[in-house]
């Protein structure tokens, strides 16, 4: 297994004992809950009003709906990929790609599922269903970021929360779900990163130099963050409450009942540190809800180094899947 450096393992202790935060979260919360609150009616009403959304992608929605269900089949699984061509061969076509090097050829939906399982199929499926609110956005936008880079961002911190998941004390939550909070949580930016709202260029002006953190610059020009405005779209597609919460909630955890913003949270930090993101952090914030989850940094450091080993996967991956 791909292992961290010296050099990064001490990066990690400085950020996890570090008093700077960056990403403009603060803790304790001591008005959290009304700004937030504030801020959720904001994002709501800005999508109300938006006419440049994400279309929502009905295969990933049945899908979520499928694996809710206790008593569901590959039968079913296979009936709700099928009729999507392009679904299809995207994702036969990284079946037999040399991530998972199939002795032979896997030429069927069916096949793919007796070899590699419905898990893995299902996080395949649901990545590139959800992927399509990018395609054809890969210019740099007025919010200063590219949808596919956050997008592929979003397929790291997918794969931290698969591996954190399981390992945070006090949270039922299967596989499927972690990873899926994981895929989502940022979702919100992807919405800034391909709308044509004028306040939103007013956000990489405000955060040059430093001046502001990305989050507080989101506030300052647009009344929300993207953490209200992904839950808000989210709601807005009818997804689960729990995943809808750990979306909302993710920068600010301590509001989430159900623990499920914990999780992707800390996919976010991860994917981050992953990227080379130092500046970014969410120091001690990040620290509290590691200790709150009963994680110990080296319970980070070992996620760390499953997103190094799945480095080259992850990235084959997109690529082949958008």
């Amino acid at each position: 297994m791909a292992r961290l450096s010296d050099v990064e393992s001490n990066r990690l202790s400085l950020i996890m004992s570090s008093p700077l935060i960056n990403y403009g979260v603060t803790s304790p919360y001591a008005d959290g809950s009304k700004e937030e609150a504030a801020r959720w009616m904001t994002a709501c009403q800005m999508l109300e009003d938006a006419e440049d959304l994400p279309t929502a992608p009905p295969i990933a929605f049945k899908i979520l709906s499928l694996m809710r269900r206790s008593d569901y089949d590959n039968n079913d699984l296979v009936e709700v990929i099928r009729y999507d061509s392009e679904l299809t061969a995207k994702l036969l076509k990284i079946c037999n790609s040399a991530l998972y090097r199939p002795a032979e050829p896997i030429m069927s939906i069916n096949q793919a599922l007796l070899r590699l399982g419905q898990i893995v199929v299902y996080e395949q499926v649901l990545t590139i269903a959800m992927g399509r609110t990018t395609k054809g956005k890969s210019a740099r936008s007025q919010y200063g970021q590219c949808a596919f880079d956050l997008w592929r961002r979003s397929v790291s911190s997918a794969a931290a929360a698969r591996y954190l998941g399981p390992r945070c004390a006090g949270i039922a939550a299967d596989r499927e779900t972690c990873f899926t909070i994981g895929l989502l949580h940022n979702i919100g930016q992807i919405v800034l990163s391909i709308s044509i709202l004028p306040a939103i260029a007013q956000i990489p002006l405000l955060t040059q130099d430093n001046k502001m953190s990305l989050v507080d610059a989101e506030r300052e020009a647009l009344g929300t963050d993207h953490a209200a405005i992904g839950g808000a779209l989210l709601q807005k597609w009818n997804l689960p409450q729990d995943v809808v919460n750990a979306v909302r909630y993710y920068l600010e955890p301590d509001l989430d009942n159900s623990g499920l913003a914990n999780v992707a949270h800390l996919a976010d930090f991860c994917a981050l540190v992953g990227n080379g993101s130092w500046q970014q952090m969410q120091t001690d914030m990040t620290a509290h809800v590691a200790e709150k989850v009963g994680l110990k940094p080296s319970d980070l450091e070992e996620t760390l180094n499953q997103l190094k080993k799945e480095a080259a996967a992850i990235e084959a991956f997109v690529m082949v899947a958008m």
